[in-house]
């Protein structure tokens, strides 16, 4: 189906390809009557651009492409488009759609074999060195403090010398774990790289396409990315990989709840004291909660 094939082939899409792609969406009813110079010239691209932009969406060419674009229903079409004119209830209504269509299609592309195998791992490493380039690192981060509330031992930097040190302090009962929407991004896979010759096992969140991080990876989780079109930019969520990293966490948990519970309790004591804001750290050396696994 037309919608499914653009969401795999998204990540790797040119800005004039994308170009197309929200052309496609925002004029699906009128494009099914344009040949390919025609939607060319719309779209304001070069005739070979359409060529690729088929090619990248797995089709032979346009016409493969125009053929299963008009058996597609509107529907499947519309969640992926807001326009200025609809209200506010039907924005919103989109975009619940498109969030829902998203985590079923998460919840297909990783067996909950490959969650158990990630979550053995987590458990029972000794640290655990999360990273993610740019906006990927808030994830990066947000599992990071997951980590620690239950008790694990875990690091994250966006200093690529902070974390290269890091990274060299790692043993091979360690894990690094990696966010990369594309598994493109050159200073994640350097990253990676280096985090392979320490020996660490490397487990990442990326996209559903085949690329370069996931090659390097001993455990991977699959992201199909959703975008929402709008008249001037496109919208991509992150709903699918915020949505493994809870599941990560959730069934982590449950591995020692009593323990991981201490350790958010105890969390909880040192940063929020009776009445709120963080108290004065005391004289003593701060050390990380007891580590709960026994080795």
């Amino acid at each position: 189906m037309f919608i499914v094939n653009l969401k795999r082939a998204l990540p790797s899409l040119t800005h004039s390809e994308n170009r197309i792609a929200a052309y496609l969406v925002d004029n699906f009813q009128s494009v099914k009557d344009l040949t390919s110079y025609e939607l060319a010239e719309r779209a304001e691209v070069g005739q070979s651009t359409i060529i690729r932009f088929s090619q990248k969406l797995g089709y032979k060419s346009y016409k493969d492409l125009y053929d299963d674009l008009i058996k597609s229903s509107l529907n499947d079409m519309d969640i992926s488009s807001v326009s200025p004119e609809e209200d506010t209830v039907e924005t919103n209504e989109k975009l619940y759609r498109s969030y829902d269509a998203t985590l079923k299609e998460v919840m297909d592309y990783n067996p909950v074999q490959t969650i158990d195998i990630i979550v053995d791992r987590l458990y029972l490493a000794e640290k655990v060195f999360c990273f993610g380039a740019q906006s990927s690192n808030i994830l990066a981060k947000l599992f990071t403090n997951r980590l620690l509330e239950i008790g694990i031992e875990a690091y994250n930097s966006e200093d690529n010398f902070v974390a290269i040190s890091l990274l060299k302090k790692m043993k091979k009962n360690d894990v690094a774990f990696f966010v990369s929407s594309s598994g493109e991004s050159t200073v994640t896979n350097k990253l990676a790289r280096f985090a392979k010759q320490q020996g660490v096992t490397l487990i990442t969140i990326t996209g559903i396409q085949d690329n370069t991080l996931k090659r390097m990876s001993d455990y991977s989780l699959c992201c199909p990315e959703f975008i929402i079109y709008t008249n001037f930019k496109s919208i991509t969520n992150r709903c699918s990989q915020l949505f493994l990293i809870d599941c990560i966490y959730l069934n982590l948990w449950k591995k020692d709840p009593e323990q991981h519970n201490k350790s958010i309790r105890e969390l909880d004591d040192i940063t929020r004291p009776e009445f709120g804001g963080l108290p004065l750290l005391p004289d003593e050396e701060f050390s990380f909660p007891e580590n709960h696994r026994k080795k």
